[in-house]
C-alpha cells in the first residue's frame, strides 16, 4: 500500500485571540529551517490555528500529531490548551503542505516544541512515520504510562469493564493495496466475555471510525478480526473502499461508547 493520510477540514468553534498584524522574520538555528514569526488570529481546534506571517493569513496544520476532532473527547480542552501554549504569536518551521493546501509546520512557543507538548499532555496522539515521529511517538508513551490527557481510563467517564489488545495482524499485505487484504484482530484477555457494542476502532488520522455492530461479543481468550473490506472471511468488515493501515506506520485505537481509550496499537515499518 502506499503511505496515506487521511484528513478532513476541521469544524468546531472558533477561539479567537489578539490579531496583531506585525510579522518579523526569525534568525535560524543550525541545522534547523528558517522559521517565520506569525501572531494568532484563530485558534481552530487542538491542532490547527491561522496565523499571520508577513503580513498573509495562513492556515497552519501542526505537522506529526493528531488532536481529537470536534465532538470527540477532549477536543475543547485541546484546543484551549493549544491556545494557551501559543499565545499570541508563534514561531513557524514550515515543514510541507498537506492535501487541503494547508500548511504544516511545527510550531515553536517560549521556547517548547508545541506539537510535541500537546502529545506529552495526552491531549494529541503522534503519527507513525515523518520528520521528529520518534520524538513524537516517545512523549506519547510516556503520555501512556503516565495516563495523562486521553491515555486516561476515565478521561472521557466511567472506564470501560474489558481487557483487550489490538494486533496489527496484516496492515500491509503483499501485492497492490487492497481493502480485502489487510485486517487487525482485538483480543479479549479476560476471562469473561467482552460486549463490544457501541466501541469505535479508529486509525491515527482524522478521518476512518469504525463503530463496532452492536451485538458484537468476544468470548473469553478469543478473538475478533477487523478486515478492512466488506466481505470478511471471519470477523466484520469496515466497508472501506480503499485501505485504511499506512504502509509506514499507523495505531489502531478502541474507544469505549464513552470515547475512553480502551486498547491502542502502533504498527511501525522497521
Amino acid at each position: 500500500m502506499g503511505s496515506r493520510r487521511h484528513r478532513r477540514p476541521r469544524g468546531g468553534t472558533r477561539f479567537v485571540l489578539l490579531i496583531a498584524l506585525t510579522a518579523v522574520a526569525c534568525s535560524q538555528s543550525p541545522g534547523v529551517p528558517d522559521r517565520t514569526v506569525g501572531a494568532i488570529s484563530t485558534v481552530i481546534d487542538g491542532d490547527s490555528l491561522s496565523v499571520v506571517p508577513d503580513g498573509d493569513l495562513r492556515e497552519i496544520r501542526l505537522d506529526g500529531i493528531n488532536a481529537p476532532e470536534a465532538g470527540e473527547c477532549l477536543a475543547d480542552r485541546a484546543r484551549e490548551r493549544l491556545a494557551e501554549l501559543v499565545g499570541d504569536s508563534v514561531s513557524i518551521e514550515a515543514s510541507g503542505t498537506d492535501q487541503f493546501g494547508r500548511t504544516l509546520a511545527w510550531i515553536h512557543a517560549d521556547g517548547r516544541l508545541v506539537n510535541e507538548v500537546l502529545v506529552a499532555e495526552g491531549l494529541a496522539i503522534a503519527t507513525s512515520d515523518g520528520e521528529r515521529s520518534d520524538q513524537l511517538v516517545d512523549a506519547e508513551t510516556a503520555a501512556r504510562s503516565d495516563a495523562r490527557g486521553l491515555w486516561h481510563p476515565q478521561a472521557c467517564g466511567t472506564a470501560a469493564e474489558v481487557e483487550v489488545t489490538i494486533l496489527f495482524t496484516r496492515p500491509d499485505p503483499p501485492g497492490p493495496d487492497s481493502p480485502d487484504d489487510e485486517f487487525v484482530t482485538i483480543v479479549n484477555t479476560s476471562a469473561v466475555p467482552a460486549d463490544l457494542s457501541g466501541f469505535v476502532l479508529r486509525d491515527e488520522s482524522s478521518r476512518n471510525r469504525l463503530a463496532i455492530p452492536d451485538g458484537t461479543v468476544v468470548a473469553a481468550g478469543a478473538s475478533l478480526d477487523v478486515w478492512t473490506g466488506c466481505d470478511p472471511p471471519s470477523g466484520i468488515g469496515w466497508c472501506s473502499t480503499t485501505p485504511i493501515w499506512n504502509n509506514g506506520g499507523d495505531s489502531a485505537l478502541l474507544l469505549s461508547p464513552s470515547g475512553n481509550v480502551v486498547a491502542h496499537a502502533r504498527y511501525r515499518r522497521p
